[in-house]
């Protein structure tokens, strides 16, 4: 069972929309970029212009996980009826290599003919300055 079976899906959207609303105004000092409502959970986005803006919304939104977004790193909180994300403010954090793995991943051989070949590929991760993601800093 699907622990939001309990609930309905106008139920779920207030709900939703209910906690989007206390944390805007729990942290007036945050843009919100960006906030959908019409899927579960419901999704606020946020796009910092600078570090400083980006370590405003990290803070506000308190414990984040570090997750591959659309132009990088993406930090990201989900609670029962809201993701929230905040893309990485440009220029922030670099992407490092941190070793190999072999992979299969499809050539193409010919235009009508791909196969499948074992390849040796970085293991990249995102580093992001303690100053970023620091909310004292």
């Amino acid at each position: 069972m699907n622990e939001h079976d309990q609930y309905g899906r106008t139920t779920r959207r207030a709900l939703a929309l209910r906690e989007i609303a206390d944390f805007i105004d729990a942290h007036p000092e945050v843009t919100v970029s960006h906030i959908t409502a019409y899927m579960t959970p419901a999704r606020v986005d946020f796009f910092p212009h600078d570090e400083a803006e980006m370590r405003t919304i990290i803070k506000a939104l308190g414990n984040v996980e570090k997750v591959k977004g659309l132009k990088g790193v993406m930090f990201r909180k989900t609670t029962d009826f809201v993701a929230y994300e905040c893309e990485s403010a440009d220029g922030v954090c670099t992407q490092v290599v941190v070793g190999k793995e072999t992979k299969t991943v499809r050539k193409v051989v010919t235009e009508a003919v791909c196969e499948d070949v074992e390849e040796e590929v970085d293991i990249l991760e995102w580093e992001c300055p303690e100053s970023a993601l620091s909310p004292e800093a």
